[in-house]
C-alpha cells in the first residue's frame, strides 16, 4: 500500500483505514492484557467472603476476572485514538488495491471453514433436507437463467418456500384428521411438494415476461394460505409407550389456543386475499408462524430428568407468591424474578400447573419472546423478504434467560418510535419497567444504557419548538408528569432491583479460573473434524468473541454511525454499537462476580450480540458502506460465529409437521396423582417420586400448616409437590452463597417453625459441601436439636420435639440407637421358635432354621404359644442365626380380630445386625387389648437364591422406665456420623490459604474465642500435638473457624508446598470422643481453617486438641513455630 505524507489538518481516513486501526488496536489490546493480566493480578485471587463455589487452583487460572476484560477496553480505545489521530495527521491513502486483496483473502479463508462445517452439518441431517435443498437451489438458477434478474430468481425460491411450507401445512393437516402414520403423511407431503414444484416451474418456463409476474403475484397469495395449519405440527405429536399409544394429559387448553391463533392467521390471510394491492407481499402471519415453528423444540418426549434446581426453583415461583401468600421480594425472592414468575404463571393457567408440562411451558415463553423480536425487524427492514434470511440463524433470537434483550432492543430503533419521540420514551418506559421486574441483572442494565438516547431524544424534541413553547404546550406538561408518576410507581420495583444487585453481588470471584482451565483441557466438540480448528473455535467463541464483538461494534460506531447525517439512522446505529458496548461493560461485574462460572456467559452473550446486531448494522448502513467487500467480509465472520455458535436451522417442517415419538421402555410412567403438582409422566430414576412421596407423607405427618421443611439439596421443585412454604427468601441454600445473603435468608428462617430437614444426596455444587458454601446457614441448623432418621430409605434431620410415634409405621426401626444397652431386667412374654410357624410364603426350607427365597414376595407367620394382645406388646426382638447378616430390610405384622375384621399393626425395620429390636409400643396402633391372632414377618429386599435363618423371636415387656429412655434416645446411634459425611469436606484445597492472604479484609467478620496464643515449635514428628488449656472450656459452635499462623516459613520464598494434615479431637455430647481430619496445601504463613464445616467438631462440648503434620515433598517436616486461634464467625 502506498501513502503520502498529508499535512492537512482535515486529512480523512477512508472506511479501510478505520477497519486496519481496529484491527490492529485490537490485537495490541489482547496482547496488553493479556500481559497485564499476568503482570499485576496472576496469583490474586480474592477471598473476601466466607462462601466458597470451587476449590481454586493456583497459577495463572486463579483470578480470571472482569479487570482483564476492563483493561483490554481500555487498552483498545486509547490504541485506536492513537493511532487514528496519528495517521489522519501524517498519512492519507491513495492507492488500496492491495489492502483489497489482502481483504479478498482474509474474506475466503472465512469463507471456507465456515462453507465446510456448514455443509458437514447439513450432510448429517435426513437426505430430504438436502434433496428440497437441491431443488431450491436447482429452481433459483433455473428462474435467473430465463429471468435474467436476480430478483425475479429469488422471488420464485421464495415461493418455493412457501410451497414446501404448504406441503407441510398440508401433511400436519392430514396427520391431525385422519389416522396415517408419519412415515405415510411425510411421503405424500414431500410428492405433493416435487409435484408443485415441477409444475410450477414449468409454468413459469412457458410465461412470458408480463405473465411471469402475474404468476409470481398469484403465486405469493396463493401459495401463502395454507401455511398457518403448520401450528399444527407443534401438538401433532403421538407417543408410544410400551408399544401402546399414549395420550397426552392437561393438553386441551394449549390446544384450544392453536387452533385459535391458527382460525386468526387464515382469516387474516383470506382479508389478504380480498383486500390485497401490493404485489410480492409477504403476510405477516406467515411470518410469524414460520418463526414459531422454527423457534418450537419439537423433542419434547415427557422426560422428568433428575437435575430439577433451575427448572424447579422457576416452577414453583407463582404458587410461593399467590397460593402461599408470600411477599415478593421480602419473603421469597427468585433468582429469575419476573421471568420464574411469567413461566410459572403460564404453566398455571395453561397446564394446569402440572410441572411435566413445565418443558413446553418454557417452549411457550421462548417462542414468544423470540417472535416478538422477530416480528419486531418488520418496521426496520420494509422488504419482508429480507426477514426470511434470517430463517437460518433464527436460533440468535433465543437469548435464553435473557428473553427480553433482543426485542428491547429491536423495538427501540424502530424508526417510527424513533420519530415520535413521546411514543418511543413511553416504550422505552415500559420496557425498563419490564425488563427489570423480568431480569434486574440484564434488565437493569438495559435500562442503563439507554438512558442517554432518552434525553437525546427528548433534548432535542425541545430544541426544535423551543423551550418556553414546549412547556406553555399542555400535552407536553401531561407527557412531563405522566413520566413522573411512571417513575414513582416504578420506585418500589426499582428498589427492590436494587437490593437485589446488592445482594448478589459476590465478592469472591473463584470459579472463572476453574472454567477457563476445564474449557482448555476438556476435548473439544468434533464439529469439523480437524482437532486444531475446532479447539480454536470452541476457545474463541468461549472467551475471544467478548473482545471481538466489543471490537466490532465499536469500530462500525466510528466508521459509519458517527458520519451518519440522517439523525433516526444514526440513533439506530448507536442503539446497535455503542448501547451494546456500554451494557458490556455495566454487565461485567454483574457476571463476573457470580459465584459460579460467569465468565462463560460473557461469551454467550456477545455471541448473541454481534450475531444479531451485526446483519441490522450492514442492512441499515448497506448504502453507507462504499467498500462492498466488506460486507462480504462481515458477513463471513458473522457466519462462522452462527455456525459454530450454534447448528444452523435448515428447513426442520416437514420433518416435524407429524412426529411419533417413542418413549424409551427404561423410564417408568408416573400416573396423575401419585406425587401431588407432577401430573403424568416418565422417569429413569424412581428415586425422584420416592423422595417427593417421603416429603409429601412427612409433612403431612409430622408437620402443622403453618410449618415446613428446609431443603438442603437441590430438589426446590419438592416445595411445589409438598404443597410447603419455601422458608428462607431463597429456595435453597446453595443461592445464598455470600455472607450479605446468608443473614438475610436466617433472619426469615428464625420468624419459620422448620422442624423438618431434606438431606438426601445432599448438595455438593462444583465438588463444593453446602457446610462450605453456605456456612451461616448450615451452622443455624446443625447448632439446634435435630435427629437423623431415614424415612422410606430416604434421610432426613428431625428435631427432637417432635412426635416420632405418628412416623413409627414406615420408620427402619434398626436404624434407631442401639435398644438392647437398655433392656436391663425386662419381662420376656414370650419365646417364638421355627415350630410356632404356621404359613411359609415364596421360600424353601434349608437346614434347621434357614430358609431360601424361591419368588418375590416371601414371608413367614408365627403363631402365639398363649394370648396376650398387643397392647401388652412393648418391644418385638427377632434372633438371627446367620453369622454374618446382611441389610434385611423387612416388616412385621402384629394381627389381631376386632368385630369380625382382621386389624393389623405393622412395623418396618432394617436388620443389620444378629439381633434386631422393633419398639412396638411407638406405633400408636398398638394400644388393642384384644388378643393377637398371628405374627406375620415379610422380607422386601430379597430376592431368589438369597437365604436367611430366623433363630428366634422375643416377645417383650418394658416398664415405664425403660420405655421413656428408649423414647428419649430414639436417636440414630450414627447420627453424627451420618451428618459429618453428608456436609464435612475434608479436602479444602487452597482454600485456607485464600482466606489467610486476606485475613485483613475478614478479620473484621470474626470475633476471637481463644485468649491464649498458642505457639509451638515443631523439630520432629513427635511434637506436634497443641493443646487447649482447660480452663477456656471451648466448644465446636464457639470456635469452629482455627486461625494457623505458620511463623518465619522459610519455604515461602523457595516456591515450594506445603502439605498440612490437621486432626481435631473435641469431646461431644455424652462425653464422647470424637476427631476429624482436614487436608489443604499451601506456599503461605496464614491459614484459616473452617473446622465447623466438620458435624463432630461444631457439636462438640469441648474441643480437646489438635494434631498437625506439615510436610513438604512427602518427607521433609517443616520445622518452625507454629501459632493457633480459634475464631467465631459475628453473628
Amino acid at each position: 500500500m502506498n501513502f503520502t505524507i498529508n499535512k492537512n489538518k482535515n486529512a480523512f481516513l477512508n472506511e479501510e483505514d478505520l477497519w486496519i486501526i481496529g484491527f490492529q488496536s485490537f490485537i495490541i489490546a489482547l496482547v496488553s492484557s493479556l500481559c497485564v493480566y499476568l503482570l499485576f493480578r496472576n496469583g490474586i485471587q480474592r477471598y473476601a467472603d466466607i462462601a466458597v463455589g470451587n476449590i481454586t487452583t493456583l497459577g495463572i487460572f486463579k483470578s480470571v476476572d472482569f479487570y482483564l476484560y476492563y483493561s483490554f477496553i481500555f487498552i483498545f480505545i486509547s490504541v485506536f485514538f492513537i493511532i487514528y489521530f496519528y495517521k489522519k495527521s501524517r498519512y492519507k491513502v491513495i492507492n488500496t488495491k492491495k489492502s483489497k486483496n489482502t481483504l479478498l483473502l482474509l474474506t475466503l479463508l472465512l469463507v471456507f471453514p465456515s462453507c465446510f462445517v456448514y455443509f458437514f452439518r447439513i450432510y448429517q441431517y435426513e437426505t430430504y433436507k438436502v434433496i428440497v435443498f437441491s431443488i431450491l437451489c436447482f429452481s433459483f438458477f433455473i428462474a435467473y437463467y430465463f429471468s435474467k434478474k436476480i430478483n425475479i430468481a429469488i422471488d420464485v425460491l421464495i415461493c418455493e418456500f412457501f410451497i414446501f411450507l404448504s406441503c407441510s401445512a398440508l401433511g400436519a393437516l392430514l396427520f391431525k384428521l385422519t389416522d396415517m402414520t408419519s412415515r405415510n403423511v411425510f411421503l405424500l407431503s414431500f410428492f405433493i411438494f416435487c409435484i408443485s414444484v415441477f409444475l410450477y416451474m414449468y409454468m413459469f418456463i412457458i410465461h412470458f415476461k408480463g405473465e411471469r409476474e402475474e404468476l409470481l403475484n398469484k403465486s405469493f397469495i396463493l401459495s401463502q394460505f395454507l401455511i398457518p395449519f403448520n401450528l399444527l405440527s407443534i401438538i401433532n405429536k403421538r407417543y408410544i409407550y410400551l408399544e401402546n399409544p399414549y395420550y397426552l394429559k392437561y393438553f386441551d387448553r394449549f390446544e384450544y389456543l392453536i387452533s385459535f391463533l391458527i382460525g386468526i392467521c387464515i382469516v387474516y390471510n383470506v382479508l389478504m386475499i380480498i383486500f390485497k394491492k401490493n404485489n410480492y407481499k409477504i403476510n405477516i402471519s406467515t411470518l410469524f408462524i414460520i418463526c414459531v415453528v422454527t423457534l418450537w423444540d419439537h423433542n419434547y418426549s415427557l422426560l422428568i430428568e433428575q437435575d430439577q434446581f433451575h427448572t424447579g426453583e422457576t416452577a414453583i415461583v407463582f404458587s410461593q407468591i399467590f397460593d402461599k401468600g408470600q411477599i415478593w421480594n421480602k419473603e421469597f425472592v427468585s433468582v429469575l424474578q419476573g421471568l420464574g414468575l411469567i413461566v410459572s404463571g403460564i404453566n398455571k393457567f395453561l397446564f394446569y400447573g402440572k410441572f411435566s408440562m413445565f418443558y413446553q411451558t418454557n417452549n411457550v415463553v421462548k417462542v414468544i419472546f423470540s417472535t416478538g423480536a422477530f416480528l419486531a425487524l418488520v418496521g426496520i427492514i420494509k422488504d419482508r423478504r429480507k426477514l426470511l434470511f434470517f430463517i437460518p440463524i433464527m436460533s440468535i433470537f433465543i437469548f435464553n434467560r435473557g428473553f427480553a434483550i433482543p426485542i428491547t432492543f429491536l423495538l427501540l430503533i424502530n424508526p417510527y418510535l424513533i420519530r415520535k419521540v413521546k411514543l418511543w420514551i413511553y416504550t422505552y418506559a415500559f420496557l425498563c419497567i419490564f425488563n427489570i421486574f423480568f431480569q434486574p441483572t440484564y434488565g437493569g442494565v438495559m435500562a442503563v444504557s439507554f438512558l442517554p438516547i432518552a434525553f437525546v431524544l427528548l433534548y432535542n424534541d425541545i430544541k426544535d419548538t423551543g423551550i418556553k413553547s414546549y412547556i406553555n404546550n399542555r400535552i407536553n406538561i401531561i407527557f412531563i408528569l405522566s413520566l413522573v408518576c411512571i417513575f414513582l410507581f416504578s420506585i418500589p420495583l426499582i428498589i427492590d432491583a436494587l437490593i437485589f444487585l446488592i445482594d448478589n453481588s459476590y465478592q469472591t470471584q473463584i470459579t472463572n479460573g476453574i472454567a477457563l482451565k476445564q474449557q482448555i483441557i476438556t476435548e473439544p466438540i468434533p464439529l469439523s473434524g480437524f482437532h486444531f480448528i475446532d479447539k480454536f473455535f470452541t476457545l474463541f467463541m468461549a472467551y475471544g468473541i467478548s473482545f471481538l464483538s466489543f471490537s466490532f461494534l465499536f469500530i462500525f460506531f466510528v466508521v459509519y454511525v458517527k458520519k451518519e447525517e440522517d439523525f433516526t439512522r444514526k440513533i439506530q446505529g448507536v442503539c446497535l454499537t455503542l448501547i451494546p458496548c456500554t451494557s458490556f461493560i455495566l454487565w461485567l461485574p454483574a457476571i463476573l462476580t457470580r459465584i459460579d462460572y460467569g465468565i462463560t456467559r460473557i461469551g454467550y452473550i456477545s455471541i448473541i450480540m454481534v450475531s444479531l446486531f451485526s446483519p441490522t448494522l450492514i442492512y441499515l448502513y448497506r448504502k453507507r458502506i462504499k467498500d462492498k467487500l466488506l460486507i462480504f467480509f462481515f458477513s463471513t465472520i458473522i457466519a462462522v460465529i452462527i455456525i459454530y455458535y450454534n447448528t444452523p436451522i435448515f428447513l426442520p417442517y416437514m420433518g416435524n409437521m407429524a412426529m411419533e415419538i417413542k418413549i424409551p421402555s427404561d423410564y417408568k410412567k408416573i400416573d396423575d396423582g401419585v406425587v401431588d403438582g407432577l401430573g403424568e409422566a416418565f422417569i429413569n430414576n424412581e428415586n425422584y417420586v420416592e423422595e417427593a412421596k417421603a416429603i409429601k407423607m412427612l409433612s403431612d405427618t409430622v408437620l402443622s400448616d403453618n410449618q415446613t421443611y428446609y431443603d438442603f439439596t437441590d430438589k426446590s421443585i419438592y416445595y411445589y409437590y409438598s404443597g410447603r412454604r419455601v422458608p428462607g427468601l431463597y429456595v435453597s441454600s446453595m443461592i445464598c452463597a455470600n455472607d450479605k445473603l446468608q443473614k438475610k435468608a436466617i433472619e426469615k428462617l428464625k420468624k419459620e417453625d422448620i422442624p423438618l430437614i431434606f438431606i438426601n444426596n445432599p448438595l455438593r455444587f462444583i465438588q463444593v459441601s453446602e457446610s462450605l458454601r453456605s456456612y451461616r446457614i448450615y451452622k443455624y441448623f446443625m447448632t439446634k436439636n435435630y435427629r437423623y432418621i431415614n424415612y422410606n430409605n430416604i434421610d432426613f434431620l428431625l428435631r427432637d420435639d417432635v412426635d416420632f410415634s405418628k412416623l413409627i409405621e414406615n420408620y427402619n426401626t434398626s436404624t434407631v440407637l442401639s435398644i438392647e444397652k437398655f433392656l436391663k431386667n425386662v419381662k420376656v412374654i414370650d419365646t417364638i421358635y421355627n415350630n410356632n410357624i404356621t404359613y411359609i410364603s415364596c421360600l424353601e426350607k434349608s437346614g434347621d432354621s434357614g430358609y431360601i427365597v424361591k419368588d418375590w414376595d416371601p414371608f413367614i407367620i408365627y403363631k402365639p404359644n398363649h394370648e396376650y394382645s398387643p397392647k401388652s406388646i412393648d418391644a418385638v426382638k427377632i434372633n438371627f442365626s446367620n453369622k454374618t447378616i446382611k441389610n434385611f430390610q423387612g416388616e412385621i405384622f402384629i394381627a389381631y380380630e376386632e368385630n369380625g375384621e382382621e386389624k393389623l399393626i405393622n412395623q418396618k425395620f432394617l436388620a443389620s445386625e444378629n439381633r434386631t429390636v422393633i419398639p412396638i409400643f411407638l406405633n400408636s396402633n398398638s394400644i388393642s387389648s384384644l388378643p393377637i391372632k398371628y405374627i406375620r414377618v415379610d422380607w422386601d429386599n430379597l430376592h431368589n437364591g438369597d437365604s436367611v435363618a430366623i433363630k428366634s423371636i422375643d416377645i417383650l415387656y418394658l416398664n415405664d422406665d425403660v420405655k421413656k429412655t428408649i423414647k428419649d434416645n430414639f436417636i440414630n446411634e450414627d447420627t453424627i456420623d451420618k451428618i459429618n459425611n453428608f456436609f464435612h469436606q475434608e479436602n479444602l484445597g487452597y482454600l485456607p490459604e485464600q482466606w489467610g492472604y486476606n485475613w485483613e479484609e475478614l478479620e473484621s467478620r470474626f470475633k476471637e474465642v481463644s485468649t491464649l496464643k498458642i505457639s509451638v515449635s515443631q523439630d520432629n514428628l513427635d511434637n506436634n500435638i497443641v493443646y487447649f488449656d482447660e480452663k477456656e472450656n471451648i466448644d465446636g459452635k464457639t470456635g469452629d473457624f482455627l486461625l494457623m499462623n505458620l511463623v518465619n516459613n522459610h519455604i515461602e520464598n523457595k516456591n515450594e508446598m506445603l502439605e498440612i494434615e490437621l486432626t481435631v479431637n473435641v469431646t461431644g455430647k455424652n462425653n464422647n470422643k470424637y476427631s476429624d481430619k482436614f487436608l489443604f496445601t499451601t506456599k503461605g504463613n496464614k491459614l484459616l481453617v473452617p473446622i465447623g464445616t466438620s458435624y463432630k467438631i461444631l457439636s462438640s462440648n469441648r474441643i480437646d486438641n489438635i494434631i498437625y503434620r506439615i510436610v513438604k515433598n512427602d518427607k521433609e517436616v517443616y520445622n518452625g513455630k507454629v501459632e493457633f486461634k480459634l475464631y467465631s464467625l459475628i453473628d
